[in-house]
């Protein structure tokens, strides 16, 4: 009995492997995940310089790993075991307190926050434009108290003081956003399920961030919130697979009336409002905030003066409709899809403001920022 039994468990192991690769072969490779919210690897180019340096080997097994059948389905199979096992983290990923998931900080390379913090410092100082550097804090320093367990991660706080103590000895404006979310820290200012700050926690940053320009900022109750989905489930719930965890409200606070937004890419332009309620029916739902990242964005906003350019990565999506308040015209620029000189169009555009705006994460490891930046600056 226990013959047949081995044997059927035998049997269904090689249909599943053998269907899973029959599969693998007859559907066509992914492009995008739409469940992690990231481009997936396509079949890397046979060269025989990738063969013996061992890169196609390492490219193929991310390949395979990407283009698995039914990946999704053992991901979250995988982060149910490791939570049923007492786990507390799945996939740099950990489970806190009150629903929360938080994402792990690691400094993959130690040199670059430095390299781009001169960077920021030599550019800032050539500009005739104030200039405001601010640092965001993600959920894993402000939400730290929810863990359940003790980080083994690098300090958010200390990374910031480091870099904000080489720009300050220059003279550089530097925003406390760290300080302004501490103080609020009880309240919701970061999605449970996505890395991205809430709109609440967006705003007390845009707070620090005016003050800091000289700008008084507009009193919290002046907005009124609206909510645009009940239905978000972001990045983290993506890659930690926590299947179990409910969805989060997206909030706005800023109504968009008298207020034009132009979302550039090379030649082609397209006009919309703050809110692209289209991107509400995808899976990627904070993309709803100007429409999402592209090389350059513009805000226009009728009846108010002045120019502020924002050097920026996603959270900005959420900071700048706060910022219209004080601006007639809003340019982001994502140096990520755009490498032009910033120098030259910040003298073109006759910028009165600069700022740049960057998560911790981010900041740590885009190589774009110290390049664009070093460019812009004549260090060519």
């Amino acid at each position: 009995m226990k013959k047949k039994s081995d044997l059927l468990i035998v049997i269904l192991f090689l249909v599943f492997l053998y269907g899973t690769a029959l599969l693998g072969i007859v559907v066509k490779d992914r492009e995008f995940s739409q469940m992690e919210n990231r481009n997936l690897m396509q079949m890397p180019d046979l060269k025989v310089a990738d063969i013996w340096s061992g890169k196609f080997m390492e490219d193929y097994e991310t390949y395979i790993t990407d283009q698995f059948v039914a990946r999704d389905f053992f991901v979250g199979v995988k982060s149910l075991g490791e939570k049923l096992l007492g786990k507390k983290e799945n996939n740099g990923v950990y489970f806190a307190k009150d629903g929360y998931l938080i994402e792990q900080f690691k400094i993959e390379d130690d040199s670059l926050p430095m390299r781009n913090a001169l960077a920021v410092k030599k550019f800032a100082k050539m500009q005739e434009a104030e200039v405001v550097f601010a640092l965001i804090p993600g959920s894993v320093e402000i939400n730290r108290d929810k863990l359940f367990t003790h980080l083994p991660d690098e300090s958010q706080k200390d990374t910031i003081s480091k870099i904000y103590d080489e720009l300050k000895a220059e003279g550089i404006w530097c925003a406390d956003v760290q300080g302004a979310l501490r103080e609020h820290k009880e309240e919701e200012l970061f999605y449970h399920t996505d890395h991205h700050w809430t709109s609440l926690g967006a705003y007390y940053g845009y707070s620090e961030i005016a003050e800091t320009f000289g700008l008084i900022p507009v009193e919290q109750d002046k907005y009124m919130e609206t909510v645009r989905s009940d239905a978000f489930y972001g990045t983290l719930y993506s890659k930690a697979g926590a299947f179990w965890i409910s969805p989060d409200e997206i909030v706005t606070m800023v109504e968009d009336a008298n207020i034009t937004v132009t979302r550039m890419e090379g030649t082609k332009e397209e006009t919309g409002t703050l809110y692209d309620l289209s991107k509400l029916k995808e899976k990627d739902k904070y993309a709803m905030f100007l429409g999402g990242n592209h090389p350059l964005i513009k805000i226009e906003k009728e009846g108010t003066d002045g120019k502020l350019l924002i050097i920026r990565d996603s959270y900005s999506d959420s900071l700048a409709p706060f910022l219209t308040a004080h601006y007639g015209e809003i340019y982001l620029w994502d140096f990520r899809y755009n490498k032009e000189n910033i120098s030259d169009f910040i003298k073109e555009q006759e910028i009165d403001n600069v700022l740049i705006c960057y998560s911790v994460d981010n900041f740590c490891e885009d190589t774009n920022i110290a390049f664009v930046l070093g460019r812009s600056a004549g260090n060519e």
